[in-house]
């Protein structure tokens, strides 16, 4: 009788092992990139949708000194949304502190590079995921470029 329950027990152990797979990285939640070539991971990604400007605005904030990546764009529907020098282009920015020179946008140079790719605007379960990349500038000129982004199944807000 022992053996049978140590076998069940050790089957049952096997399967819960073994049978568990990890979580799909594709399907996890969040806010991934690479800034300046170095992996970056946000401790929180949150998404709003204002319905009377028509705006975006999906952020990423990592650490208590709140460094953040943060995407702007006008519109809640899936395609590419470019970045330029148009009012009505779509803006990029990564703090790094609170200084003057830790705040790098699209904003600060005449020719802005960079996308914003929804790939996912889902209303129903309040979710939106999406790539982007993008280069960005402080107030001294100095460059930083945000490459591999992705934000998968933050958390949508939608307001009036």
């Amino acid at each position: 009788m022992k053996k049978s329950i140590l076998a069940g027990l050790l089957a049952v152990t096997l399967l819960i092992s073994f049978g568990c797979k990890k979580d799909d990285p594709v399907t996890a939640t969040g806010m991934t990139a690479k800034v300046a070539g170095n992996a970056w991971k946000a401790d929180v990604a949150t998404c709003a949708y204002s319905q009377t400007m028509n705006l975006t605005q999906i952020t990423g904030m990592k650490g208590l000194m709140a460094e953040s990546i943060q995407l702007n764009l006008f519109g809640n529907t899936t395609g590419t949304y470019t970045i330029t020098n148009s009012e009505t282009s779509a803006v990029g920015s990564y703090v790094l502190n609170a200084t003057a020179e830790g705040l790098y946008t699209t904003l600060s140079t005449e020719n802005p590079v960079g996308q914003i790719v929804i790939t996912e605007f889902d209303q129903t379960n309040k979710t939106v995921s999406g790539t982007f990349q993008f280069e960005a500038y402080n107030l001294n000129s100095a460059k930083i470029a945000i490459t591999e982004g992705k934000f998968t199944k933050v958390s949508l807000i939608v307001t009036q």
